[in-house]
């Protein structure tokens, strides 16, 4: 390949330009454009229909994140105060605990002392059994009567030293009741 060669030269004259890379490419370029601004447009609009809905999506979630804060603190509110409520409460069973072990012990003295005074009451009681029930009797007259029969030196004691004559137990027919001085 020479330079003073006539062909090469021409050659070379005619290889620099190509026949492609004319207006054919520059149409080609300019449909790309519209078909790409089209489908650009296209895909814009979807995305924004696609944020907006995923907008309305999220500010929907912000409203249930905010109502959901308001009912966390509306709960953690009233699980204080339940937890105040709860601890007053124990504070109080422990003092009604002391009380009522108070009440117990007082009562069981109670209980203890009125059993011995009972117990000392009957040391003085007198139990007669079988004498005869009437309709019309008047049991203190009876065991007066009957005192006077066995210890005649308190006649004229009698009546200041019995207090009360009383028949125990339910009437019933054939049988007869005890009778306490």
């Amino acid at each position: 390949m020479e330079k003073g060669n006539g062909k090469f030269e021409k050659w070379r004259d005619a290889s620099h330009i190509t026949p492609t890379k004319g207006s054919e490419m520059k149409r080609l370029k300019s449909d790309e454009e519209e078909i790409s601004n089209v489908v650009l447009l296209q895909a814009i609009n979807a995305l924004t229909a696609r944020f907006d809905t995923q907008d309305s999506k999220m500010e929907v979630l912000m409203d249930q994140m905010r109502k959901n804060s308001v009912m966390i603190a509306e709960i953690s509110k009233a699980v204080e105060f339940n937890a105040a409520e709860i601890k007053d409460c124990k504070r109080e069973n422990v003092e009604m605990s002391k009380e009522i072990a108070k009440i117990n012990k007082t009562d069981t003295e109670l209980r203890n002392r009125m059993v011995e005074l009972e117990r000392y009451k009957r040391r003085w009681n007198l139990r007669i059994n079988g004498l005869q029930e009437k309709s019309d009797e008047d049991p203190r007259k009876e065991v007066c009567g009957l005192i006077a029969e066995k210890a005649p030196h308190l006649v004229h004691k009698l009546e200041d030293i019995i207090d009360s004559v009383h028949r125990v137990g339910k009437k019933e027919h054939g049988k007869q009741r005890q009778m306490i001085v």
